[in-house]
């Protein structure tokens, strides 16, 4: 690897949507309407994601963070405005604070990605860097693209101010981590809600399913099915209702339960239910 470029896989899914996997890691989708595009997280910004999104449209961009996580929110430095929800905004300052960035590289090494081969990238600059501008948003905000809008979702969970993005006229959904088949959601990280807020936004969500016949997540290459939200819903429920209870599972991120109903699985912690 030796272009910033070449940390990102890109796919054209549709006509006007694109995935960005960031090296196999996050992935980004972009959609790209009449006179707007919008990109769904930046990664942990190590590549140049502006460039790629640049060669991809040439359209005025909006930017949003599904939520405030260094995978997702990363590269929000290299663009001067970035929305996110309201409720995520300290958390986004805490991943861009030195030591952050220092534990989100040692991962990333890790994984044997040899960083200091990107040409372009400079190590110090990315640990120092801030993000710009930040427009807070909240359930129901909208953005306009031309031809549709992309609706803003309110999911408190795996963070505070988790969001999804609903494309109600392709009938997609943009779960980033609050979404998601195979792997469960993680609930149990130290800033994430409750399991009941996260619960009680699921089954508003499933009131509305019925309108998509695709979610995109963060962290799965194809889309899958929204009959998997009814699962995650159920999953919580079972636990809230005393009916089950997770066994101890590690994570990288510290240990929780873990629960699965059919294709819906969560990852939680008993003392925040």
């Amino acid at each position: 690897m030796n272009n910033q470029n070449e940390w990102f896989t890109v796919n054209q899914l549709d006509g006007d949507l694109w995935s960005i996997g960031d090296i196999g890691f996050e992935i980004s989708y972009l959609i790209t309407g009449t006179e707007h595009a919008l990109l769904i997280d930046t990664g942990f910004g190590v590549g140049n994601i502006r460039a790629t999104v640049d060669s991809i449209t040439s359209l005025p961009l909006f930017i949003v963070n599904t939520h405030a996580h260094p995978d997702h929110a990363g590269g929000n430095n290299q663009f001067p405005e970035v929305y996110l929800h309201q409720d995520d905004l300290r958390l986004v300052h805490v991943i861009f604070s030195r030591a952050h960035r220092e534990n989100a590289l040692a991962f990333i090494e890790k994984k044997n990605i040899r960083i200091d081969d990107i040409s372009g990238f400079d190590i110090n600059s990315w640990l120092e860097a801030k993000p710009n501008t930040l427009h807070p948003v909240s359930h129901g905000y909208v953005f306009n693209l031309g031809d549709r809008e992309i609706e803003v979702f309110s999911i408190p969970g795996h963070t505070p101010g988790s969001i999804l993005l609903l494309d109600r006229k392709r009938g997609r959904i943009f779960g980033g981590d609050s979404l998601i088949e195979k792997h469960p959601v993680w609930l149990h990280l130290d800033e994430s809600a409750p399991l009941h807020v996260y619960h009680s936004a699921i089954g508003s969500l499933c009131g509305i399913t019925d309108s998509f016949t695709e979610v995109y997540s963060a962290h799965m290459t194809e889309a899958i099915s929204p009959s998997v939200i009814r699962d995650i819903y159920n999953a919580a429920g079972e636990i809230l209702s005393g009916h089950a209870k997770g066994r101890l599972f590690s994570t990288f991120s510290g240990n929780g339960l873990f629960h699965r109903c059919n294709r819906g699985a969560i990852i939680y912690n008993e003392a925040n239910l």
